[in-house]
């Protein structure tokens, strides 16, 4: 089990946990950041891992990996979308489903 799966999996597990409707993940120069939107149109920012973890993260998304698991849980990505600029790279995702191993 890789930690890129391990660390998306707990921020999928939170976010629901906080009844989120989607989760974005953004690396822009070399800065990593993760949003919780929740459904009152507010965000709460997240402990980012380092840029490499979460770059890893948004490009296996964007080759169309859709399955992640920790120990406990399994998550499985059911709609993503991928932007990338001249020096940042996000991915929005906006549904997704939880279960335990």
């Amino acid at each position: 089990m890789a930690a890129h799966d391990m660390f998306l999996a707990m921020i999928l597990v939170n976010a629901k946990r906080e009844e989120a409707k989607g989760v974005v993940l953004t690396v822009e120069n070399s800065k990593s950041r993760i949003d919780v939107l929740l459904l009152d149109g507010s965000s709460k920012p997240l402990t980012p891992p380092q840029p490499e973890v979460l770059v890893k993260i948004i490009d296996l998304l964007e080759d169309g990996q859709r399955a992640f698991s920790s120990s406990v849980f399994a998550v499985e990505v059911e709609a993503v979308k991928i932007q990338r600029g001249p020096s940042s790279v996000q991915a929005s995702i906006s549904d997704w489903s939880i279960e335990h191993n």
